[in-house]
């Protein structure tokens, strides 16, 4: 009985080790593993949009301010400064005595069509000259109102400029180009170092087609009123950078009027020292003048 036990035991032993043997498995240590790569994607490139280039808005000009051309005897184009509208009834224009000094016969541009003009008042030492349309019928004209004026400006008020650029053409046509330009009114006139004689030659022959003409020999002489007097009270400007604002002062911008943001005229340009600074006349010189052409009711409404 013994026998048999022992040989069920052995019996048994003997299978489970065969189980042991078969659930074991042998990698072959010459067989690399395999591996499965996975592609990682690449991302796409990331692209900023385009930014929308935003429109200037086009300057437009008051209506009350226009080119005025300059004309010697033969009725050839010698200079262009602005003026602008001073007295809506009379049909008159201020602009600077530099500019109506400087020629023979002027016209203004108005409405894209020109008008001659003639002088009726000038003050030299302010550099203040008034004009007058002639052989019109000012009514039919339909002109604009007149400008208003404001007190002098102080140290710091911030002040804009509208008005006209030329260039001249190889033919001798004549190119308006409107233009904006913010100013701020400076204190420091230590900028500003001319003499007399300078101031007489900068003032009359500033601007750049009559700086053509002296080339030309066509150029008036300096009158000797501006040549012996120096305007003390001008109102010294500086160009400040702003949207749309031209880039600092240029030739051709003489009698150009400088406005509060309410509109209102406080000064006219008179003379510029490079892009930077430019002297203007206060408007009380102006109205002063227009009093003494038509009297204490010279300004219009």
């Amino acid at each position: 009985m013994s026998k048999f036990i022992l040989a069920c035991f052995l019996t048994t032993m003997v299978m489970m080790l065969a189980c042991s043997f078969a659930s074991k498995q042998v990698i072959p240590t010459d067989t690399p593993p395999t591996h499965i790569l996975t592609e990682i994607p690449i991302p796409a490139p990331i692209t900023s949009p385009t930014p929308t280039p935003i429109p200037q808005a086009p300057i437009v000009v008051p209506r009350y301010i226009v080119p005025i051309e300059i004309l010697n005897e033969a009725g050839e184009l010698v200079g262009a400064a602005n003026a602008f509208l001073v007295n809506r009834e009379k049909g008159q224009f201020a602009t600077n005595a530099h500019v109506v000094g400087g020629g023979v016969k002027f016209k203004i541009i108005l409405n894209s069509i020109s008008y001659r003009v003639g002088v009726v008042g000038i003050n030299w030492w302010a550099d203040v000259g008034i004009v007058k349309l002639l052989d019109n019928d000012i009514e039919a004209l339909s002109l604009p109102e007149a400008v208003s004026f404001a007190e002098t400006p102080r140290v710091q008020d911030i002040l804009s400029m509208r008005g006209y650029v030329f260039e001249k053409g190889e033919t001798g046509e004549l190119s308006v180009i409107p233009y904006l330009l913010d100013v701020g009114v400076s204190d420091n006139h230590s900028d500003w170092a001319i003499t007399l004689q300078d101031y007489a030659e900068r003032a009359l022959f500033s601007d750049l087609l009559l700086r053509q003409s002296i080339r030309d020999g066509t150029a008036p002489e300096v009158p000797n009123a501006l040549k012996h007097r120096y305007y003390e009270d001008y109102i010294l400007l500086a160009w400040l950078e702003s949207p749309n604002s031209i880039a600092g002062f240029k030739n051709g911008m003489s009698g150009t009027p400088v406005y509060t943001d309410k509109g209102r005229v406080v000064a006219m340009i008179s003379n510029i020292s490079g892009e930077d600074l430019g002297l203007a006349i206060p408007a009380g010189e102006i109205i002063a003048l227009l009093e003494e052409v038509n009297g204490s009711a010279g300004r219009s409404r």
